[in-house]
């Protein structure tokens, strides 16, 4: 599958199955860079992050995912202190965040983004 794709097709490859999988309208791919322990856009889909945007290791919702390896969810994205972006996301009216982390192993690459502008759109539709 990946033979003659670069990594932004890959990526936004995987953006499009989230979303379609998902439902879920705001999706992004944040890469881990080890030399300045930031995460840096690698694919993004109705965010309002732009592609030049970096978010330190540890700090953030995104960060604290890369930290400890672990997924998280918050059901109020647009309050919760530890974020970084809490103004974009009310601006953006997003509700929900889920961080998933990108591993190989046991090592973290990065992050997969989930941001709902509705804390019941991802609900199944009947």
């Amino acid at each position: 599958m990946t033979s003659g794709l670069d990594l932004r097709d890959i990526l936004d490859r995987i953006l499009g199955e989230a979303i379609r999988i998902s439902r879920t309208p705001h999706v992004k791919v944040l890469l881990l860079d080890k030399t300045s322990k930031a995460l840096r856009v690698g694919a993004v889909r109705g965010s309002g992050m732009l592609p030049a945007d970096t978010l330190p290791v540890g700090a953030g919702l995104s960060g604290m995912v890369v930290q400890s390896g672990e997924p998280l969810f918050v059901a109020d994205a647009q309050n919760d202190p530890r974020s970084l972006r809490r103004e974009q996301d009310r601006e953006l009216g997003i509700v929900t965040y889920l961080g998933l982390p990108i591993k190989k192993g046991e090592e973290v690459l990065g992050v997969l983004t989930f941001n709902n502008t509705s804390p019941t759109s991802t609900r199944r539709r009947r």
